[in-house]
């Protein structure tokens, strides 16, 4: 008997892609999964060996976040063969939903012009928003490892007052430290100021830089030149949050002998099944959404 709901191609991917696969099961889905037969753990799920053949019987073909890091292939360190993007491209049909997180634009322009529907859930605002939680959670774990004080009294600057910012501000507040954070618009400063953080414009960041135990950044913007990173104590440990190329200048941070972390994609590397939770919800309401 068919299962409730449309029947789900899930390709390739990391480990959230796996938990992802596991968590529409659970809910009753009919679940495919293709180029995750190294993940362990899988159930209720059928394993299918032939990506096309996936494609061609699903209703939603579910790709990856991000889809490909070379834009010829599907991003798939689970599986054993490997799956090519076009052999997907030419399979899918204009019925069906294809999503995925973080399209490349020239795969975004190949599928429009094929007359596919497919939708970046990455550009979701619910999940963005629920992302920063374990995104914050995986910066705390990384600045606990990283230093050697403890985060309780520590002075912390976060730059940045968006999704990010908000959350991760508030967590370090609650464990005890002692934190600035930048914006640049009145009312975050405002903002800032009301949840007990001290706030400061981010243009303004220079002078108080040598403070700090702990920098963190959010800001996908260059905001911490050599300038700045010279100001920094040698014992500061800077964690860039920002997506990439990032927010500080990494050859700086070496030649000065600073600890700076690039931290992406913390979600799927701190928590695969609570990221994997999040993009199912987003996933099942842009399912609602297109009446699938």
């Amino acid at each position: 008997m068919r299962k409730k709901g449309p029947c789900i191609a899930v390709i390739g991917g990391d480990n959230r892609q796996g938990y992802l696969a596991d968590a529409l099961a659970q809910d009753g889905m009919e679940v495919m999964v293709v180029g995750l037969e190294k993940f362990p753990g899988l159930h209720n799920t059928r394993f299918v060996s032939d990506a096309v053949e996936a494609v061609e019987e699903a209703d939603v073909m579910i790709l990856p976040m991000p889809v490909s890091h070379d834009g010829v292939t599907v991003n798939a360190p689970y599986s054993y063969a490997v799956i090519y993007l076009s052999d997907l491209v030419a399979a899918a049909s204009p019925e069906q939903l294809i999503l995925g997180g973080k399209f490349d634009r020239a795969l975004a322009d190949e599928l429009a012009g094929q007359g596919l529907h497919a939708i970046d859930y990455l550009e979701r605002e619910e999940l963005a928003i629920r992302n920063a939680v374990p995104t914050a959670e995986g910066a705390l774990a990384i600045a606990i490892n990283e230093t050697k004080v403890t985060l309780f009294g520590s002075k912390c600057l976060v730059i940045g007052y968006g999704r990010l910012g908000k959350v991760l501000a508030a967590d370090l507040k609650a464990l005890g430290a002692q934190v600035t954070v930048s914006a640049r618009k009145q009312s975050d400063l405002a903002w800032i100021l009301a949840g007990g953080c001290r706030p400061v414009q981010t243009a303004e960041i220079y002078e108080g830089l040598p403070d700090y135990d702990l920098i963190f950044n959010t800001v996908p913007a260059l905001v911490l030149g050599r300038k700045e990173l010279q100001k920094c104590r040698p014992e500061t440990v800077v964690i860039d949050l920002a997506s990439s190329p990032g927010g500080l200048d990494y050859t700086a941070g070496q030649q000065l002998g600073l600890k700076c972390i690039q931290a992406l994609s913390l979600p799927g590397k701190t928590a695969p099944a609570s990221a994997a939770v999040i993009i199912k919800d987003t996933i099942l309401n842009i399912i609602r959404e297109e009446t699938i």
